[in-house]
């Protein structure tokens, strides 16, 4: 099974490309952010459907979809209307939005782990004591905080974080992905840790199509 994560643009009138960061404060301020989360994920049910080989989707969600007490049965639903199984699809959410909203999250991302969608904790790791976290979330990965990752050759001490994480990660029966690959010497620090997913351009450059990697 090859794994893929979604990436949003949109597209203006005159062609040039809309990035997340252009659009998504305008969602938040006016308030659909919730609609496009949902226009992702029906998209990433189409891709997964048309897919010449099984893959799974990570997909990114706000909070204001995990929030949201109506999202997991209109999941459940999109997942019947496509005939796709929920075990490909995997969803991300911020350790630090775990934190923030945890008495809302924790009967929504329940349900939604009752899809067998998988519940991925990014940037994980920012916080004081982020694996207390773990205690009362269902998460199944780990994706730790790309602050870590960069010129990690060069840093002792972000090495040394990673490690840890990776191993109390392991201890505990979750899996782990470190992204911002970028370099060889990155690569061959991953091998070393057993890391189980490794993202960034060293790996494949983003594209508008699921193509081959080896």
């Amino acid at each position: 099974k090859k794994h893929y994560e979604v990436l949003s643009r949109f597209q203006a009138e005159d062609d040039p490309l809309i990035y997340p960061q252009q659009f998504i404060p305008v969602a938040l301020k006016y308030g659909f952010i919730a609609e496009i989360d949902q226009w992702v994920i029906n998209k990433a049910l189409q891709s997964i459907k048309k897919a010449d080989n099984p893959v799974m989707l990570f997909v990114k969600l706000s909070h204001q979809t995990l929030t949201d007490p109506s999202f997991p049965s209109w999941l459940a639903e999109q997942l019947k209307a496509s005939g796709v199984s929920g075990d490909k699809l995997a969803f991300e959410v911020r350790e630090s939005e775990l934190v923030t909203y945890a008495s809302q999250m924790k009967p929504i991302i329940k349900s939604i782990k009752a899809t067998h969608c998988l519940i991925v904790v990014e940037k994980f790791g920012s916080g004081l004591n982020s694996f207390s976290i773990l205690k009362h979330f269902p998460a199944d990965m780990l994706k730790v905080d790309s602050s870590f990752m960069q010129d990690l050759g060069n840093n002792p001490e972000n090495e040394a974080k990673v490690k840890d994480i990776v191993d109390k990660a392991h201890n505990q029966g979750k899996q782990v992905i470190c992204e911002f690959i970028e370099d060889a010497t990155t690569m061959s620090i991953m091998w070393k840790m057993s890391v189980n997913f490794v993202q960034g351009n060293f790996i494949a450059e983003p594209r508008d199509q699921m193509a081959h990697v080896e």
